[in-house]
């Protein structure tokens, strides 16, 4: 069976071919969902994966095509969240394609604090790794824009956390003070290391992004050094929160971009925490394989 598999991310359309589960093309563009209107999703599809469409017979988003200002809203499923739950409540959106279309909710949560936390997207790609690992508890961290740490137990997402990591480095990189005297040079390993390790000292976040800043204007570090402490700095800011209630030494499961995954890999390591990396564009399709083939495996 032919298929379309979409992860549609607020900044990014990911599309992918696929042929009973064998991936045959890829298309990635910026056409993310947020510059879009809802009428503008059929037409995005149409023109770039319109060459797929000759003996496709579905299609199949997840992401933020079932945000309430997506293509069609897909309600968010409640923790705790099963595989099988997410294929229960799928949604059709109206148009005209030669095939069946489908969105795949995203889930919610209460969280220990009593507040309410939400993903799109990043449920398939737990699902997705947890079945390309065998994992049917764990740990899981999504490192991004928005980076999701997330509990799975006995197959089920039971509770999650959502970090703006990758947002408040951007920001910070090119909207503070810190702008100009951050470039685009390599990483740099050794501050990297340096970050994690002041960081680990002093975990007051506030204070050591301004670290950033006073160590740069006194001389301690050039600018072609800084944006490698304030990743560190912020990334450590996440682990060590994130990290307060599991037990020293758990296994962490990072599913992600394979650059950025190693980033953090070689953090979690500075404090302690194994950890197994999984692609995120691998994970995402494994967590659809079963919404495809309509057998959900448990």
């Amino acid at each position: 069976m032919q298929c379309i598999a979409i992860d549609w991310g607020s900044t990014s359309f990911r599309a992918y071919l696929l042929n009973n589960g064998r991936l045959l093309e890829t298309c990635n563009t910026d056409e993310g969902a947020l510059r879009l209107s809802r009428e503008e999703f059929e037409a995005t599809v149409q023109k770039n994966c319109g060459h797929w469409f000759d003996g496709t017979s579905k299609l199949l988003i997840c992401g933020m095509a079932g945000s309430r200002n997506g293509w069609h809203e897909a309600p968010y499923v409640s923790c705790p969240a099963t595989l099988n739950d997410l294929a229960e409540q799928l949604v059709s959106p109206e148009h005209s394609l030669p095939f069946s279309c489908e969105i795949v909710p995203g889930v919610k949560t209460i969280t220990t604090s009593g507040v309410p936390d939400v993903m799109r997207g990043e449920e398939l790609q737990i699902f997705g790794a947890a079945s390309l690992g065998g994992i049917a508890e764990g740990v899981f961290c999504l490192p991004g824009t928005h980076s999701k740490w997330a509990q799975l137990r006995q197959h089920q997402i039971i509770q999650f956390s959502t970090y703006m990591t990758g947002e408040l480095y951007t920001l910070m990189r090119k909207h503070s003070s810190l702008a100009n005297l951050c470039n685009d040079e390599d990483p740099d390993p050794d501050l990297f290391e340096l970050g994690l390790e002041h960081a680990r000292a002093n975990p007051a976040l506030l204070n050591q992004l301004f670290t950033s800043r006073a160590m740069a204007v006194t001389g301690y570090l050039e600018t072609r050094q800084v944006s490698s402490y304030l990743s560190a700095t912020i990334i450590a800011s996440e682990i060590l929160s994130a990290s307060a209630a599991l037990p020293c030494g758990a296994l962490i499961n990072l599913v992600g971009d394979p650059a950025l995954c190693q980033r953090y890999q070689t953090a979690l390591a500075y404090f302690d925490y194994p950890s197994q990396l999984y692609s995120a564009s691998e994970a995402v399709l494994a967590g659809m394989d079963p919404l495809f083939s309509e057998t959900i495996r448990v």
